[in-house]
């Protein structure tokens, strides 16, 4: 066509309104999609918010949630938050420190010194040559900075262990000596006591209400919860229903044998068949412990879920509009 030189022919292409209107919708959702998911930590950041979301969700909190209650929104989700990454990290510590413990015994009954990693600020000048050097072997001769090492070993606990700061970027790092302290006290929490603190945190989502009304609350939202589930599986439904009532009994019971009158009485048995947790109306884990190591952890659990959703408060309300 172009054989006798530039083809000068105007060809009148008409004004796709629908088409222009797809392409600027297709540009809006993919900046929304970059914001939220693109990368791993941002990836991390989302899953990590809708899963606590999904705990007040699928507590007797839901409604509150769907209205957009200000005591659910404001107070709830935000120490619920900082709970959960406590957790993550308390967690991760005690898996380490237990395979620690694990490689000692091991190294001992084999009779062979524990290999232990040194950090390089207490290396000699010959040890960090040979540890470079080494480093060049395993790269195939390719020498890598420290920050370059670093990051690698960063990707490989992260492989094992999970994130270990999720929250990266929405909160001021000057608080991370609190956020420690804090997963130091979580570590001398009895597992009960644990889940106690979750549903006292669900808890303040219900404030003015007494005790009674809120207990009440909790047991019409369980029993929708069966009857909804019990429709969704048609024939099996009267079966499901009837093992429910039998888990409600169960309950009841272990609900009346923990801390503070009862201390470590765990249903034994594969996590699948054991009892699923409802919130508890009259949870207190305040009534455990005397020497007030509670009433410190929920002041911090405070402060830091106020630092996480103030300290960039542009980026956390856009992120908890979009998983709200």
């Amino acid at each position: 066509m172009h054989a006798g030189g530039v083809l000068y022919i105007k060809y009148i292409v008409e004004n796709n309104v629908e088409l222009k209107n797809d392409v600027k919708d297709m540009i809006k959702k993919d900046v929304k999609a970059q914001w939220l998911v693109g990368d791993e930590l941002k990836q991390d950041q989302f899953n990590f918010l809708y899963e606590v979301v999904k705990v007040v969700y699928d507590s007797a909190l839901r409604d509150k949630l769907i209205a957009g209650d200000k005591e659910v929104k404001d107070e709830v989700v935000p120490q619920l938050l900082a709970f959960k990454s406590l957790m993550v990290i308390r967690n991760i510590q005690l898996k380490k420190a237990a395979e620690a413990k694990h490689a000692k015994l091991k190294a001992e009954r084999e009779g062979k010194p524990l290999e232990e990693k040194k950090d390089a600020t207490n290396m000699t000048e010959e040890e960090i040559v040979a540890q470079q050097m080494e480093n060049e072997k395993n790269n195939g001769g390719i020498g890598k900075s420290e920050a370059q090492l670093a990051a690698e070993e960063a990707d490989r606990q992260r492989a094992i262990y999970g994130r270990y700061w999720v929250w990266d970027g929405y909160f001021n790092e000057r608080n991370k000596e609190t956020w420690l302290a804090t997963v130091e006290m979580l570590k001398h929490i009895n597992e009960h006591v644990l889940q106690d603190l979750e549903d006292y945190i669900l808890l303040q989502g219900f404030k003015g209400e007494k005790p009674a009304q809120i207990e009440k609350i909790i047991d019409n939202d369980h029993r929708e919860r069966v009857q909804n589930r019990k429709k969704l599986l048609g024939k099996d439904g009267e079966d499901f229903e009837r093992d429910a009532k039998v888990e409600d009994r169960k309950r009841r019971f272990m609900n009346g044998i923990r801390p503070p009158a009862y201390w470590n009485f765990f249903e034994d048995g594969a996590a699948t068949l054991k009892v699923k947790h409802v919130l508890r109306h009259d949870a207190d884990p305040r009534k455990a412990y005397v020497d007030g190591r509670i009433e410190k952890i929920l002041e911090n659990l405070w402060a830091i879920g106020r630092d996480l959703t103030h300290y960039a408060d542009m980026s956390y309300n856009r992120l908890a509009k979009e998983t709200f």
